[in-house]
């Protein structure tokens, strides 16, 4: 599709959003029949997203709440999503963004402390 879409309008109708941000340029929400809102992904995500996600790959033997502990010590308003084996999830707020370069000056330091094999930051 996306090689096919050049010098075309193409309307799909999806219920994943993540196939959408990746097919469409503009995404369009519905909602009861009715059109809700309009804009690229990026546009809809800051306006409407929950926050960026968070996301490390740890050691096996990574306690997972010294991770949480030090994220925290950044941005205090950081959510556990999820820890299991050696993934970990944190949702970070939209408006804890000025804080971001001073959070991951402080993973990169303590990487091999707080026993981090990698880290990501999504929207």
């Amino acid at each position: 599709l996306a090689r096919l879409k050049a010098g075309r309008v193409v309307l799909l109708t999806t219920h994943f959003m993540d196939e959408a941000d990746i097919l469409g340029d503009r995404v369009a929400i519905m909602a009861k029949g009715g059109l809700e809102c309009c804009g690229s992904s990026l546009f809809l995500k800051s306006r409407l997203g929950v926050g960026y996600t968070l996301s490390f790959s740890t050691a096996m033997s990574c306690p997972h709440s010294q991770v949480v502990k030090a994220v925290k010590e950044f941005v205090p308003e950081a959510v556990l999503q999820s820890s299991q084996g050696m993934e970990l999830q944190l949702l970070l707020p939209m408006f804890t963004v000025s804080r971001f370069a001073e959070l991951f000056g402080m993973l990169e330091a303590r990487q091999q402390e707080l026993q981090l094999n990698s880290f990501g930051l999504s929207l």
